[in-house]
């Protein structure tokens, strides 16, 4: 056993319950063999004893909602990737069980345009409901017309691939994907917390 192949067994997130996938590391289906305490002090050893970049964490995902996509059949997280045909690159999210064995899902990959596409048309509607503008209103001052000239088109439009993630992460909680189409939970503490503002303004 060469010490390079003992390297790649202490750097395997395998081991604390984690897959390491196209950059990116995700919470995996399976149990932890070793502790983070334990894992967290044996990166360090190795940092300390050969310094080197941890390309891994370096990389920044493309897919606005890595993280917060889950398959419903299998109850697993689906995890961003891409496949490129004729030149082209397409991103998907693919169901991560599905991808580590052999599997009945019927899922097993969506589009990403798509599903981002989906989650953006429900925040637009969530964050223009009259009950969620008057929230905002109370809680910065700010004019009703304002709030809502705010959150038109244009703002949707000009958001950059960064912004749409951080607003993703800001107000999704999970996006759920079964047989029968899409399910989009909502952080609810976010949303409560404007609508709470608009009911202390109605009770007023």
């Amino acid at each position: 056993m060469d010490k390079t192949y003992i390297l790649r067994i202490l750097h395997n997130y395998v081991y604390i319950g984690k897959v390491h996938y196209d950059g990116e590391v995700y919470d995996g289906e399976h149990e932890a063999i070793v502790d983070q305490a334990t894992w967290d002090t044996a990166q360090r050893f190795l940092q300390e004893n050969n310094p080197r970049p941890d390309r891994s964490r370096d990389s920044t995902s493309e897919a606005a909602l890595a993280g917060l996509v889950r398959c419903e059949h299998c109850h697993s997280a689906m995890v961003p990737v891409k496949s490129t045909r004729r030149g082209r690159v397409y991103p998907y999210y693919r169901c991560l069980r599905s991808m580590k064995a052999d599997t009945d899902c019927p899922i097993k990959a969506v589009p990403a345009g798509e599903i981002e596409a989906i989650v953006l048309r429900q925040m637009k509607s969530v964050v223009q409901a009259p009950e969620v503008i008057a929230g905002v209103t109370k809680l910065t001052g700010l004019s009703t017309k304002t709030i809502h000239d705010t959150f038109k088109e244009r703002f949707w439009a000009e958001l950059t691939p960064a912004e749409k993630q951080r607003l993703m992460h800001l107000l999704v909680e999970r996006v759920a994907i079964n047989d029968d189409g899409v399910d989009i939970e909502f952080k609810t503490s976010e949303i409560k917390s404007v609508k709470e503002a608009y009911s202390e303004q109605e009770s007023a």
